[in-house]
């Protein structure tokens, strides 16, 4: 009986260990569950399952710190909270949010585990908000503080990128064209001016035979038709005095 007491404890503190083991070895790493892990303002880790179990009176935090500054970041900080507007506001480079009893963070078997950190909007009155981030590169860490301090900590994830939101005019152009549709583009612009170089000829083609047409009509009109000039009927003096002056009149042989 003595020997399996003492096997049990042992079997306890092997399992405790391994469990811190698991803590302080484990990355926070970026979930591969969602199709989208990073947005303009926001990105999903993967939930830890089964890591804190042995913490149960513990809070557990995530912490949030630039990439440029992590390694500058303290057991000695880390044991203080940061609120989420001391980074906004106050120029820090890091900050605690999320905390949750361990108890918080089972083993469970859903089909997705995810933390979506920067989705709480309106932080007014929550020191400790979940709040929106900025275009910057992160890295986070999960850390678990008692009364006393901290308990055990996970290591910093690998780099977290947030990309700058794009100009509106940005997100709606098209990030690039082919060759095919530069060359059809090409094409029709030559055709589109063909056609409107044809359509100008056209019309300066159909206004010339409206002048003409309008000139000759003005000419007819005013000296009449060319052939009657041509071809009208002539009388000789002879005709015109025989016509005019002695019609009527009797022969001088009648009259003698």
């Amino acid at each position: 009986m003595m020997g399996l007491t003492i096997k049990l404890g042992l079997f306890l503190a092997m399992c405790a260990a391994v469990y811190t083991q698991d803590v302080s070895n484990y990355t926070p790493k970026l979930s591969s569950e969602t199709p989208y892990n990073v947005t303009y303002s926001t990105f999903v880790l993967e939930q830890p399952s089964c890591l804190f179990t042995e913490y149960s009176t513990t809070n557990v935090w995530l912490v949030v710190a630039k990439n440029d500054a992590f390694s500058q970041i303290n057991d000695a900080q880390l044991s203080t909270p940061v609120a989420y507007t001391s980074f906004i506001n106050n120029g820090l480079n890091y900050y605690h949010t999320l905390p949750m009893p361990a108890g918080a963070y089972p083993c469970s078997n859903s089909s997705i585990n995810v933390l979506l950190i920067g989705s709480q909007i309106n932080c007014s009155g929550d020191a400790f908000c979940n709040g929106p981030l900025k275009n910057d590169t992160y890295r986070v860490k999960f850390v678990l503080l008692s009364s006393t301090g901290i308990s055990n900590e996970t290591l910093w994830s690998q780099k977290i990128v947030v990309p700058k939101q794009k100009a509106f005019q940005e997100n709606v152009e098209p990030r690039g064209r082919s060759g095919g549709m530069i060359a059809l583009t090409s094409i029709l612009s030559v055709l589109l001016a063909i056609l409107v170089i044809s359509l100008i000829a056209a019309l300066a083609v159909g206004s010339r035979d409206i002048c003409w047409k309008q000139t000759l009509n003005y000419n007819t009109g005013a000296y009449g038709n060319l052939d009657n000039l041509t071809r009208g009927t002539y009388k000789t003096h002879y005709e015109n005095f025989t016509s005019s002056s002695f019609r009527g009149r009797k022969p001088l042989s009648e009259d003698m």
